[in-house]
Parts: structure tokens; sequence; C-alpha cells
């Protein structure tokens, strides 16, 4: 069992944020009416918070382009980021695909703005932030429909949004970003990589992982939220079911992409990405896992409040793009 906040050996710039975020999710109860809107201003505040002192000074472009959908009239909303690019590197520019976190249910992709932004510049690629359906106002599975148009509309549209027929396209996301990202992966051929960050890929199943019992009561338990959350996600229990949302009830794995597992020490999500690398690794899958060692879940688009953690989890999604990009 996770000890209290003061014993654990959580990095120090995890023991500051949490401190001072504290105050913001006190006197959340999710059987309050206003419970959702709420819950949405919080982490609206959680994350703000979490970018403080971040550069604003981005080199490069970002446009709004909408992605054909047959569901959203107008199509759906992302942010493209291209970087100043080296002429000799324009050929093979990367294309990463993004999807925020927040439980289906909130955030947005103006709160991965910076995350985003710094990805693009650092590892020299296009990146796709997507605005996705939430619930309740969109049930599942509008969420992962909107992943599955957004991505194949790049790989059918890839100079539209300044790549080339020879760049590779990957997807990402943190949390249950990035279970959609890899249900896309599952879902769409063609997906060259994917990062997944901290990516919740058991909804609705059993918690008998040990990160899952290790973290119940701490930090940043999520059991109680979680119910509340699968409640306004899906229309029918039966839905929890389905290969699409709860990703570990995938039974082929042998068709996935090149895959880069993003951890936190201290999160009950912690090892489901290790046992889904362990299936992927398998299924004859090149899969890692790299661990953020004292973070906790949320830290990687916090980027001004846990700046070393950011700084090296970056540079692995970086040396992992690079990866990518060599290779033919």
């Amino acid at each position: 069992m996770a000890g209290t906040l003061a014993e654990l050996n959580l990095h120090p710039e995890a023991k500051v944020f949490m401190e001072a975020t504290k105050s913001l999710w006190e006197g959340f109860a999710p059987e309050e009416s206003n419970s959702i809107e709420k819950l949405r201003t919080t982490l609206d505040a959680v994350a703000k918070a979490g970018l403080v002192g971040v550069a604003k000074d981005y080199e490069g472009t970002r446009e709004e382009l909408f992605a054909d959908s047959k569901e959203v009239d107008g199509g759906i909303p992302v942010y493209v980021y291209k970087p100043k690019l080296v002429a000799h590197e324009s050929d093979s520019v990367p294309i990463l695909v993004y999807f925020h976190g927040g439980g289906n249910i909130m955030g947005s992709r103006d709160l991965v703005d910076d995350t985003c932004k710094m990805l693009s510049s650092q590892a020299g690629c296009i990146v796709v932030n997507v605005e996705y359906r939430l619930a309740p106002e969109h049930k599942f599975p509008a969420m992962m429909n909107d992943g599955y148009d957004v991505v194949r509309w790049v790989l059918d549209n890839r100079s539209l949004v300044g790549g080339t027929s020879k760049s590779k396209v990957g997807v990402s996301g943190d949390s249950a970003g990035g279970q959609i990202a890899a249900s896309v992966s599952h879902q769409v051929p063609g997906v060259d990589f994917q990062i997944l960050i901290y990516p919740w890929l058991n909804v609705g199943g059993e918690n008998n992982l040990p990160s899952h019992e290790e973290f119940k009561n701490g930090p940043l338990s999520m059991e109680g939220l979680t119910h509340w959350i699968l409640s306004l996600l899906v229309e029918k229990k039966e839905d929890l079911l389905d290969p699409r949302l709860c990703i570990f009830r995938n039974e082929k794995y042998d068709h996935l992409p090149t895959t880069l597992c993003i951890v936190a020490e201290f999160d009950p999500l912690r090892d489901e990405s290790n046992e889904y690398s362990k299936r992927l690794t398998a299924a004859g899958v090149d899969s890692e896992v790299f661990l953020a060692k004292g973070a906790v879940h949320g830290y990687f688009t916090a980027p001004g409040a846990f700046v070393e953690l950011c700084s090296q989890s970056y540079a692995k999604a970086v040396e992992f793009i690079n990866k990518i990009r060599k290779q033919h």
C-alpha cells in the first residue's frame, strides 16, 4: 500500500505541485448536480497552474483545420503545429496526432497546447492536436470515432498538414488520450508508431494489477472518480466490454506499430502500460516503457511545474520519434 504523501519517494516537483493544487480539488463531490462543470473548471485551473513559467514563443506556426467527419458538422477541429524545418529534413518530417487527457469527459486541446508546441519544436515534427467530443454530452463511441476519423484524414492528407507522402504518421495522448491513441492503432491501418503517456487501457476492467492496489488510497487516487466517469461515459454497462474502449479486451496485437509507453512511478495506471508492453512484445511488436521516477499522473502536460521530469520525458519521446524518422 502507498504511504502518505510525506512518506512517498516523490520527486520534489511532484510534492510542490500537489501541495500547491490540493485546495483546488477540495470539496468536489461527483453527486452534485453541477459536478461535471465543476470538475472541468477544476481541471482547467490545475492545468493552468502546471503551465506557469512555460515559454510561449514557439518557433513555428499553429493553424486550425477541420478533419472530415460524418458525425461532426463542419468537421473535427484540430490545431496543426508546423515547426521550422531544416531543408533536408522536410521530406521525412513525421506527423504526430495528439489526444488530450481528461477521462473522456473533460480537458481540451488548449490545455495541451504548450505540450504540443514543445514536442513539435524539440522533435522537429508536425503535431495535430485534436478537439474530440466529450461525454456526457457525447457518449462512447463518439470520442473514439473522432479519433479514427482524424487519423484517417491525416493519413489521406499528409501534405495538407505540412508533411509529404513519405511522412510517417504516429498517434499519442495522455491518460484517456492515450487510451484513444491505443484504440486508433487497433482500428485504423497505416499508423507507423504510437507514444502512449500513462494511458488508461483497462477501462471498466478489474483493478488487479500491483499499481492499482499500491495507489488505491493515493496519491491522486482515481477509484471513486472512475466509477462516476464511467457512468457518464457509456449508455449501457455492456459498452465497457467493447475492445474499442477497454484496450485490454483486444485479442490481436501483432498488427500494432512500434510503441513507447511513458509512465509515472506513482500512478495507479503505471502497470497497465507494463502489462500492455508485455503483450506487444509477445506478439513481436517493438515496445518499450520509460518510467518517470518520482512522477505522478498528469505530470507530462504540466511542463511549468514538472520542469526536470518533463525535460527527461520529452527527450525520450524525441529520441523515439527520431528513431522512427530514420526507419525506411
